[in-house]
């Protein structure tokens, strides 16, 4: 059997790091972060990774008014890492989506973000608060990119956060540092788009990249089943010391 991601160290994970990143995180991809490691309205932990599933995919629709298409990772287990002790283990898994033409970011930027933000936003559902004053009164065509993207980002990460309140996750001022959850919807990346937004008393602080997610065995193992299932060409991640998982699709391995 080989070695768990958890047993390796930092210089094994950044390999695989690397290879998850050349493979799946392209201009045209968005990728999620699924966790849990309490009860919530659906069941157990892994019980509620499978019944967000199909809401998940139903709210990404609505937020970019497009046809997706969306990769699932298995449901791995594993340990908690950081918070307080004697935690249950964790059900973790990742969502990949790609995504059409227009909503793909590039590092330079996309001019086609103006035109999708003034034809998705009307329509959206999400029922989300935009963050104000991100366009000055004589925008460039960047500055207008700019500020649609930031918005369509920071609607995403506010409907995500509503997701789990449905099932349960208290409010982030009521939240332990670290502790368990009902579930737990991290938005990892979208293309090459970069924030580092504080929070402010209408919208949630964001980084895009995610900053730990490279570090994270608990993220990286259920992205490199992406690449292994055939859904990216990549590297070989069989030689970056993956531990052997039950690969059917909802299921629970553990190492």
């Amino acid at each position: 059997m080989r070695a768990s991601l958890a047993d390796q160290d930092d210089g094994q994970l950044s390999c695989l790091a690397a290879a998850v990143a050349q493979a799946l995180q392209r201009p045209d991809t968005l990728a999620i972060a699924l966790g849990a490691n309490l009860p919530s309205p659906a069941g157990e932990p892994a019980d509620t990774l499978l019944a967000v599933r199909p809401l998940l995919e139903q709210m990404l629709q609505r937020w970019a008014q497009a046809s997706l298409l969306f990769r699932w990772s298995p449901l791995l287990q594993t340990a908690p890492v950081g918070g307080p002790p004697g935690q249950r283990p964790y059900s973790n898994g990742v969502l990949l989506v790609e995504l059409p033409v227009a909503l793909a970011v590039k590092a330079a930027g996309s001019e086609s973000a103006v035109a999708l933000d003034a034809a998705r936003c009307d329509a959206s559902e999400c029922n989300a608060t935009r963050p104000q004053g991100l366009v000055s009164a004589a925008p460039t065509t960047a500055a207008l990119a700019r500020g649609a993207l930031t918005s369509a980002a920071v609607e995403l990460l506010q409907c995500l956060q509503q997701l789990e309140a449905q099932f349960g996750r208290p409010p982030q001022p009521e939240r332990q540092h670290w502790g368990p959850r009902s579930l737990d919807l991290d938005l990892l990346w979208w293309g090459d788009l970069e924030l580092d937004l504080p929070a402010t008393a209408a919208t949630p602080a964001l980084q895009l990249p995610h900053p730990l997610w490279r570090q994270r065995s608990f993220v990286l193992e259920p992205l490199a089943t992406l690449i292994e299932a055939g859904c990216a060409d990549a590297p070989a991640v069989s030689q970056l010391s993956l531990s052997p998982r039950n690969t059917r699709d909802g299921s629970i391995g553990t190492a």
